[in-house]
């Protein structure tokens, strides 16, 4: 067996079945999982030992010199590339320029401002058509732009309802 069992009788007395939590080292998902295991038959002369997991520290499954994530870390080795799992962060930017060209183009184009009380509108349309063409990525811009006219309508509608 690949692990470790640490066994906790259910009943002091004379259990046959033994509430336990079995650890596969380094198995995969169920690394830790519940399990009743049924106590072994002794034949005379036979002991049965008993592991306790005491004076486990669960930080140390976490941390480990300095680095975060070490179980999961440990776990991943097997499975993924280790230049993979031991580089550094990395940021994840949702694909907003291909949003805003696509599926939430109509929600965009409702939103683009029409009078020029926060923004130039002439010069926020024309970003727009160069969004669009794929001159430019202006998408960052333009979704500040976007989320500031949703809110800003989110606004008017509360003080609309409001009177």
């Amino acid at each position: 067996m690949n692990g470790m069992i640490a066994s906790r009788p259910t009943d002091t007395r004379s259990a046959p079945m033994t509430s336990s939590m079995r650890a596969s080292v380094l198995s995969g998902p169920g690394v830790l999982a519940p399990a009743s295991v049924a106590r072994p038959a002794l034949a005379p002369g036979h002991v049965l030992v008993r592991i306790v997991a005491s004076g486990v520290n669960p930080l140390d499954l976490k941390i480990r010199n300095g680095r975060g994530k070490h179980l999961v870390r440990e776990l991943l080795y097997g499975m993924v590339p280790r230049e993979l799992i031991d580089r550094g962060k990395a940021g994840f930017a949702p694909p907003v320029g291909d949003w805003i060209k696509g599926p939430l183009r109509p929600w965009a184009e409702d939103l683009l401002p029409t009078s020029g009380e926060f923004f130039d509108t002439e010069v926020v349309r024309r970003r727009w058509r160069d969004h669009l063409s794929g001159e430019r990525d202006y998408s960052e811009a333009l979704w500040g732009i976007l989320t500031f006219q949703a809110w800003l309508r989110s606004q008017s509608n509360v003080s609309a309802n409001a009177a």
